[in-house]
């Protein structure tokens, strides 16, 4: 089956499939990116990180289509600044929010609102988090305060041994809340019931014509269902095992050495996409 550039809707996970440990997008990835929009190709983002934390990346116009953010929560368009859907936790999340805050002392606690981002139990990984992404509008609060606020998601950060124990707290015992994800080692979070990257991409697939084409790229657990929805999987070589597992495609480069401009080239270069296990796969 032959694709046309112009029918096919690239979307990428942003941190360790896009972007490498530096933040800073490669000059590969970029040029490729160039190119593949210049013979009509959709890209777009989709992290798990909310607007305040991926404006400087929405803000350099790589994006040329509707981006997922906030693993799912929100779908916004770069192109007019529009956000076209955002999904918000229910007021039964709270309970939950305040039960970890107070039983899991080694965890921060950071709320993500529509306008600004409270940290409750600030500790070096929260911090680590707030540095790295560049945090315009975030300041410290009691969990009383935050808690009374509009919840687009909440994030846990700690260390992996403290985010483990959280992690299989919540398996054990299901909070009936919201969409509990591991997005990173040291990252755990509440999204609104029913939310993920795959529900998000089911959304862009029913706003986008019917001969549109999905490539979707990730890398850990919290990109699974995304790239089970998209057309064709991929992942960089750096990616979870079990990511890999569920992939049409696996990369030979890694975030660190242009993964995205791999696939981008086989996509300009071949435009040949088979659906589920054709040859590109290794």
């Amino acid at each position: 089956m032959n694709k046309d550039p112009q029918n096919i809707f690239f979307i990428t996970d942003m941190d360790g499939t896009f972007l490498p440990s530096s933040k800073i997008p490669l000059e590969c990835d970029l040029k490729a990116l160039e190119n593949f929009k210049a013979c009509g190709g959709k890209f777009a983002f989709a992290t798990g990180r909310i607007f305040q934390a991926s404006y400087k990346y929405l803000e350099l116009n790589i994006a040329n289509a509707p981006c997922i953010l906030s693993n799912g929560s929100m779908i916004y368009e770069p192109i007019k600044k529009e956000v076209l859907y955002c999904e918000y936790l229910s007021k039964n999340a709270l309970s939950a929010v305040q039960f970890i805050y107070e039983n899991f002392p080694d965890v921060s606690v950071e709320i993500n609102t529509p306008d600004e981002i409270l940290v409750c139990r600030n500790n070096d990984n929260e911090m680590k988090h707030i540095n790295t992404v560049g945090f315009r509008n975030w300041r410290e609060a009691t969990i009383e305060e935050a808690v009374e606020k509009t919840l687009v998601k909440v994030l846990f950060a700690g260390e992996k041994e403290a985010i483990d124990k959280l992690t299989e707290y919540e398996k054990s015992n299901p909070f009936d809340c919201g969409e509990f994800i591991r997005s990173s080692e040291h990252f755990f979070e509440i999204l609104p019931k029913g939310v993920s990257k795959g529900s998000a991409l089911k959304r862009l697939r029913e706003m986008s014509p019917k001969n549109t084409y999905f490539v979707a790229m990730g890398d850990f657990y919290n990109d699974s269902e995304m790239l089970k929805e998209a057309d064709f999987a991929v992942c960089p070589l750096n990616a979870e095992p079990d990511v890999k597992k569920i992939c049409d495609y696996i990369c030979q480069r890694s975030c660190e050495d242009g993964a995205a401009a791999e696939i981008i080239e086989k996509i300009i270069g071949e435009s040949r996409f088979g659906g589920k296990n054709h040859g590109f796969r290794t």
